[in-house]
């Protein structure tokens, strides 16, 4: 059997004795698909929770940090992180994470912060503005405020992006993120040139791809976008979130040959 084979199987009946409650032999089990050294993420992910259900911060703590370390972009790993850090009274920690959770559209995590921490939103926003203060070659800094102030500020968000690529030209997925937050804002021409240097460095980017197919939308350059498209799909999706981008292009792609059919 390989490795990734007895990995999933572990994962199966991990996931089995945990939907029984069997919550001691789900740990041992999340544990024995750790062990396999494969650098999943899904399985820290999964023990912490477990070890959270327990009433086991520090350990949940570990294992989400850990899921985070391998898969920064799943925002429900900054969304669990949060209570765990919460319940060791760590309150910025756990603002922050819901604010992440939140720029990535994590809807739970969006009512979270509407209902109790948006008031606070500033708070974050200034301690990371004196850490630039500090330090103004802090990339991470600039990449967090830019994250926090994505949905509530996007200009500053744009601003911030582009700090990251004056101050290091490899972070090339900086593209990507300035795009999408242009394209969203309407600033088309711009995010254009951002989605296409991307796609010089990345050009079979699910999500890229996916990008510059909408930009083709909103432009009426439909066999532009058809063909973009077709492409994204060509893929296979290594995560979640590449996955979501091909189902939404693939109704699009559903709907325009059904509208073709019926010409």
């Amino acid at each position: 059997m390989f490795l990734i084979d007895a990995y999933n199987e572990l994962m199966e009946k991990a996931q089995e004795e945990e939907d029984k409650d069997n919550f001691d032999e789900a740990l041992k089990l999340y544990t024995k698909a750790i062990n396999c050294s494969l650098e999943k993420s899904l399985s820290y992910y999964k023990r912490g929770e477990i070890y959270f259900s327990k009433g086991e911060n520090k350990k949940s703590l570990f294992d989400y940090d850990k899921a985070i370390g391998i898969d920064p972009e799943y925002p429900i790993y900054y969304f669990s992180r949060a209570f765990s850090k919460f319940n060791l009274e760590d309150l910025e920690g756990a603002k922050y994470d819901f604010f992440i959770s939140s720029s990535m559209g994590f809807k739970p995590a969006v009512n979270a912060l509407k209902e109790y921490i948006f008031p606070n939103a500033q708070g974050l926003l200034d301690l990371e503005s004196e850490s630039i203060l500090k330090n103004p070659s802090d990339i991470a800094s600039y990449k967090r405020r830019a994250s926090l102030n994505s949905q509530i500020d996007p200009l500053s968000a744009i601003s911030d992006l582009t700090k990251v690529l004056e101050i290091d030209p490899s972070q090339v997925d900086i593209y990507l993120q300035r795009g999408a937050i242009r394209r969203r804002i309407g600033h088309d021409e711009e995010a254009f040139e951002d989605i296409e240097k991307f796609l010089e460095f990345k050009p079979n980017s699910i999500m890229g791809l996916a990008n510059l197919g909408w930009l083709y939308v909103l432009n009426d350059q439909n066999t532009s976008a058809l063909e973009t498209f077709k492409k994204c799909c060509s893929f296979k999706a290594k995560n979640r979130f590449e996955a979501e981008h091909q189902v939404e292009v693939l109704e699009f792609l559903k709907e325009n040959q059904i509208k073709e059919d019926e010409v």
